[in-house]
């Protein structure tokens, strides 16, 4: 959170990942649970007296000057926008609105909200809204070495590359040039293959960490590139698959049935979180397992074989012989065997049973992918 001291500055207290912070513990919070302790006055405590907690304000250097710059915003036309291979250049801005130290703008070009600030090392432009929940960053506080600091979360980018100092979701920067005495902006967005790529990248970077909300924001940056972010699903499953070294989980499971609610349901935000409860669970089942050097060998498949090395418990060999059947015909030439190995023990452990069903289910809506 942020909280106002005397003269409009702020003063973030986050942990800058979007949680409640870094706030010091209340006086009346106990530390390791139990009952929240007295107020003052409920303990019979007069202000003034002796353990009568006093407000004391804190002597915080002042906040630099380019946190109170005057932003200013104006609109561009496409007709001021020049197309030429790989790039998107459009006129942002007069140079002269930025020739301050430390002055700043926010302008509407070819259907983006871009902030343009003066730097040392000349004008800079980024998308104008935080990655993370949307706060306007030329509101933020910006230093000298480029660090911009999201007012909201204490969110910090650098405006060179993009670059989240926290490690979290990058900003968007744009490509800047002055000619003439005119600010010029390269707003063509990366080819749809590029972007797909980074955001797979980041999602499994979400994945890692088991950062609900980032998978959230990536998952709606994959559909806004594909039109439905389901196929993340199979990316999830890929990724996580040799984490676990003991088989599946229930969140292999829930995937199957959260694909079919995904594909009964009308609307994108109904969609999306279908998705996003999939892959969530899988994430976080994942969590801290480390991955399994899994046998990667393959044999012909043969469906006896397979059932007698299920029965012998040699897990290799089935693996080998599984990952044949798979060759040769996908999930269905498995099927059969499968569901033998599984009724040879249904009545000790049913779970496999549903386990194959759902596979199947996932196998047929996946498909290759």
């Amino acid at each position: 959170m942020s909280c106002m001291r005397p003269g409009g500055r702020w003063r973030a207290f986050d942990n800058g990942r979007g949680g409640e912070g870094n706030r010091a513990p209340s006086a009346r919070t106990p530390p390791c649970g139990g009952r929240p302790a007295k107020h003052p006055v409920q303990r019979g405590l007069q202000k003034g007296e002796a353990g009568y907690p006093v407000r004391q304000l804190v002597n915080l250097p002042p906040a630099p000057a380019i946190a109170y710059a005057t932003v200013r915003t104006c609109r561009r036309t496409t007709s001021d926008t020049v197309e030429r291979k790989d790039s998107r250049w459009s006129l942002a801005a007069d140079a002269r609105t930025l020739r301050e130290e430390n002055a700043r703008m926010t302008v509407r070009v070819d259907g983006k909200h871009i902030a343009l600030f003066a730097t040392p090392d000349g004008i800079l432009a980024c998308n104008n809204r935080c990655p993370h929940e949307g706060y306007p960053l030329a509101e933020g506080t910006l230093d000298n070495g480029c660090w911009l600091t999201c007012h909201w979360h204490n969110w910090k980018f650098n405006l060179k590359d993009g670059a989240n100092l926290y490690g979290g979701d990058r900003l968007r920067v744009y490509p800047v040039e002055v000619r003439d005495g005119r600010i010029w902006v390269d707003t063509a967005d990366e080819p749809p293959e590029e972007k797909r790529a980074r955001v797979r990248r980041d999602l499994h970077a979400a994945l890692e960490d088991n950062d609900y909300f980032r998978i959230a924001r990536e998952l709606g940056r994959l559909a806004a590139i594909d039109g439905d972010a389901a196929l993340a699903v199979a990316d999830a499953i890929e990724w996580s698959a040799e984490r676990f070294e003991f088989g599946w989980t229930h969140a292999y499971a829930g995937a199957a049935d959260w694909l079919a609610l995904h594909d009964e349901r009308q609307g994108q935000d109904a969609k999306l979180t279908c998705v996003l409860e999939a892959v969530g669970h899988i994430a976080d089942d994942a969590l801290r397992q480390p991955r399994y050097a899994f046998d990667s060998g393959s044999e012909p498949y043969d469906e006896d074989a397979f059932v007698a090395a299920v029965e012998d418990e040699d897990v290799a060999r089935a693996s080998r012989i599984a990952r044949g059947g798979l060759h040769l015909g996908g999930f269905d030439a498995l099927d059969r065997g499968l569901v033998r190995a599984v009724l040879s023990h249904y009545s000790g452990f049913g779970h496999s049973l549903i386990y194959v069903d759902k596979a199947r289910s996932l196998c047929r809506r996946l498909g290759d992918a």
